[in-house]
């Protein structure tokens, strides 16, 4: 579950949610039907009654509004896709 606590987070995914229904020319109940989610899901989070939203719920939502998903994960986790690769090296000494 991703938590939405920031507010700007929290105002950028409704505000791309908005965006994106007006530029479809769809309403909340058909963006609920795409995505599979009941329409009062979709209410709360462009009301922000719904302060976090699950990680597969976003993916749902990305592909019911013909976005990437990672645009979606960026307005609800700003610093995701942003963790460095780890390098692992073996410690061992070369004689």
């Amino acid at each position: 579950m991703v938590n939405r606590a920031k507010k700007g987070a929290e105002r950028s995914l409704r505000d791309l949610l908005r965006r994106r229904l007006e530029q479809l020319d769809i309403s909340q109940v058909e963006l609920a039907r795409r995505a599979g989610f009941n329409a009062q899901y979709i209410s709360d989070i462009l009301t922000g009654k719904k302060h976090s939203v699950r990680r597969d719920a976003v993916f749902q939502l990305a592909l019911a509004l013909q976005v990437s998903p990672l645009v979606l994960y960026r307005t609800v986790d700003p610093s995701f896709g942003e963790e460095k690769p780890v390098l692992y090296t073996d410690k061992r000494e070369i004689a």
